[in-house]
């Protein structure tokens, strides 16, 4: 990302000249760059600023801020004291000069509005410390860089129960209208699951095994990183190339190499049989995860390959409440508190041995 110092200098002194003195002290003004960045990069697609945002015990900093503070106070335009707090020094920041104009524009003030009344009135700096202990603030070692593209760990991207409920009532519904007709078309199901989930066609399945095991396809883990081959082997060939290969260890390298292999889908009662599908186990999804942004973290990947760690972090975050295994249930269709639906409609459609698909 470029790092725009005029502009940082523009949101440092708008930032100190909205608030009280009492309302901004260091760690909050640090908190107000993070927040301000990432949400504008994750609504966007880049940041305010650009600065360099790490990871530290009392949450993440801004690499630029204190040479910028110092090069603001030798210009006059800011001043910053030290006062008592409860036995503490505390820095007080007091802007002594207005922002450049059209420095930054109407939507950068407005979302820097919203950041300045949640960081500085509605938390102290023990609280806004602790909640910026985020999912991209737990993935990362002390010193390392959060990178822009874990924003998207700030936004709960679980399935909601009641996107869930709203399936089941139309599934319900499709099958009492259809009970008479022929098989559901495949494409107009995958429709159906992509708007109740708000998701793309993601080969997702759940195994009609005793343990319901959640499997994505080596096409789907693919596509899911947002890789395009239309053969699903782009994914195993950027995996065993050297920029990747040497952080995923012995272990997962070896059920990379091993996968599921089971029966897919019938098309229909006149369509050729189902071809076999070759899969992974849901977790291995996560671990694949993990290891791309590691070596994102490294700055092992290219410029190209900078959206796959983006949908990396994206998994990740979406996995970390639910699990990874009720994020494909939800991704397949399978919810096990309204199995009878979704068995009644899977019977109809699919016959007695079929797994679960979007």
């Amino acid at each position: 990302m470029q790092f725009d110092r005029a502009k940082l200098k523009a949101v440092i002194l708008y930032a100190c000249g909205s608030c009280q003195p009492s309302e901004l002290g260091a760690v909050k003004l640090h908190k107000v760059l993070y927040y301000t960045d990432m949400i504008h990069y994750a609504h966007v697609g880049a940041p305010v600023t650009g600065a360099t945002y790490r990871k530290r015990p009392f949450g993440p900093t801004c690499d630029q801020l204190l040479p910028t503070l110092a090069e603001l106070v030798r210009e006059r335009g800011i001043e910053v004291r030290e006062v008592d707090y409860f036995g503490y020094f505390k820095k007080e920041y007091l802007a002594r000069r207005e922002p450049e104009p059209n420095r930054l524009n109407s939507d950068e003030l407005r979302l820097l509005d919203e950041v300045l009344d949640f960081v500085c009135r509605q938390n102290t700096a023990k609280t806004i410390s602790d909640f910026s202990h985020n999912r991209a603030w737990e993935l990362a070692e002390f010193g390392d860089i959060l990178t822009y593209t874990t924003a998207f760990h700030l936004f709960p991207n679980q399935v909601s129960p009641e996107a869930l409920e709203w399936g089941v009532t139309q599934a319900t519904e499709i099958e009492a209208e259809r009970s008479q007709g022929d098989s559901l078309d495949y494409e107009s199901y995958s429709a159906f699951r992509a708007r109740v989930l708000q998701t793309g066609h993601v080969d997702c399945y759940v195994l009609d095994d005793e343990q319901k095991t959640a499997v994505i396809s080596q096409r789907g883990m693919g596509e899911a990183l947002g890789f395009k081959s239309a053969g699903g082997d782009a994914l195993p060939r950027f995996l065993r190339g050297e920029r990747i290969a040497p952080y995923l260890g012995g272990e997962l390298s070896d059920k990379l190499e091993n996968p599921i292999v089971f029966q897919g889908l019938s098309m229909g009662p006149n369509s050729p049989p189902p071809r076999p599908v070759y899969g992974y186990d849901a977790a291995i999804l996560i671990d694949v995860c993990k290891s791309i942004i590691k070596a994102e973290s490294d700055g092992k990947l290219l410029k190209r390959q900078e959206h796959i760690a983006k949908q990396a972090h994206i998994i990740v975050g979406a996995s970390a409440k639910a699990g990874i295994k009720q994020l494909v249930y939800a991704l397949a269709g399978y919810n096990p508190s309204t199995e009878e639906v979704i068995a009644a409609f899977k019977l109809r459609y699919y016959g007695p041995n079929a797994t679960y698909e979007i």
